[in-house]
């Protein structure tokens, strides 16, 4: 199924495609004593050709369409700028230049992906005015858009019919836009969620085989070293050689063993930044800086476990309830502990609420003897630290 935030992109270029062929085919099929359709045409008829007048016209339509293509990208949707609302408002002026208020109608739904009612609200009252304003000024050219009988009712009940409809009509395509934005922040919440649990498991996975090595294979491997050593002062005779033998490759396979911890212990800090920075890379909003101490390079298995699991659900908050727009996450080495602190720029709150989530990473931290402090108040973000003795073994 293809995503709705990819259908209102391709609803509205087809808009934009659908009008512009409607210029062409009243220029090219139609009488030429046709009245002037737009801004366009009664501003520059006589005064330049009507082919020109037309290119204009199709230029305007294509502007508007790279316009609602550059405003609807899901990263701008993710995190809207100042010059959404520039880019918007150009869109706005070339709809009313052109006279095609259909296509208003795709600025509400744009509206709506981007902004909540606060800011959208007063556009689409803008909106209805210009429509209203426009209808009553050039109904010899815009008879089209309402019956007839409107105009013959007194003027303030008129404007208020007018005003209300395309007031009612702007409102229900902002409400479309909403939607989609809500599903789309929904689909892009569960990839992210989705990518970060395929990293958890995977680093899981490295935190048992590490245990696995070092508790149950080191401690068979030492055993049977102990045993062939003595068994070595024992036999007698042709024996002697083999059991050395065997002494000897259990000496090398403990030593392998001992290796093969030693690279997950040395790699571990590697592997959890790469694995945070990937999950930070399919995370549009709310955007993800991460800062890693060059000293950070040799972590146990256990407190990067412990660790990715902090920062997973510090991601996952900041995504479902903060409202921020930046996510600063640094790791390092001071003293003996492993240091995390993670603050994002969001709206915070009056007091913190330990769900499950922060439930389980306070508990999680404890048991290895580490401490957890978060703090954060209205307008001012959430702050969390935790640190995590060095001294840890899988």
């Amino acid at each position: 199924m293809r995503h709705p935030l990819q259908l209102m992109r391709i609803a509205g270029l087809l808009a934009c495609v659908n009008s512009a062929l409607g210029a062409l085919s009243l220029n090219f099929f139609s009488p030429q004593n046709l009245p002037q359709r737009n801004v366009f045409e009664i501003a520059l008829a006589g005064s330049i050709p009507g082919r020109v007048i037309l290119l204009a016209e199709i230029v305007a339509y294509m502007v508007y369409g790279l316009l609602l293509w550059r405003v609807t990208r899901p990263e701008e949707i993710a995190s809207p700028q100042k010059r959404t609302l520039l880019l918007i408002a150009v869109q706005i002026l070339l709809t009313f230049v052109l006279f095609s208020f259909d296509v208003f109608y795709m600025v509400a739904a744009e509206l709506g992906l981007l902004f909540p009612l606060s800011v959208a609200g007063p556009w689409i009252v803008a909106q209805s005015l210009m429509e209203t304003a426009s209808y009553f000024t050039f109904s010899h050219l815009l008879y089209w858009m309402y019956p007839p009988e409107v105009m013959r009712l007194p003027r303030p009940v008129g404007v208020s019919i007018v005003c209300m409809t395309s007031l009612t009509y702007y409102s229900l395509a902002y409400s479309f836009g909403r939607l989609g934005s809500r599903e789309d922040r929904q689909r892009r919440e569960l990839a992210a969620l989705q990518k970060m649990e395929v990293e958890n498991v995977r680093l899981a996975d490295r935190l048992a085989i590490a245990r696995e090595l070092h508790d149950s294979l080191g401690h068979h491997l030492s055993a049977l070293s102990v045993h062939l050593q003595l068994a070595s002062k024992l036999v007698t005779g042709d024996a002697t050689q083999s059991v050395a033998q065997a002494y000897e490759l259990a000496k090398e396979l403990l030593t392998d063993v001992r290796r093969a911890v030693t690279h997950l212990r040395a790699t571990d800090a590697v592997q959890l930044s790469i694995a945070l920075k990937a999950i930070a890379e399919s995370i549009p909003a709310p955007k993800i800086h991460f800062e890693v101490a060059p000293e950070f390079t040799t972590i146990e298995p256990v407190a990067s476990h412990v660790l990715y699991r902090c920062i997973q659900e510090t991601i996952t908050n900041a995504i479902r309830h903060s409202g921020a727009r930046n996510l600063w996450i640094q790791l390092r080495q001071v003293a003996s502990v492993y240091e995390l602190k993670a603050r994002d720029d969001g709206k915070g709150a009056r007091d913190v609420q330990f769900g499950n989530g922060l439930t389980g990473i306070r508990e999680r931290i404890e048991e290895l003897g580490g401490e957890l402090s978060i703090k954060t108040a209205l307008g001012e973000g959430f702050v969390l630290t935790v640190k995590v003795p060095q001294t840890l073994t899988p």
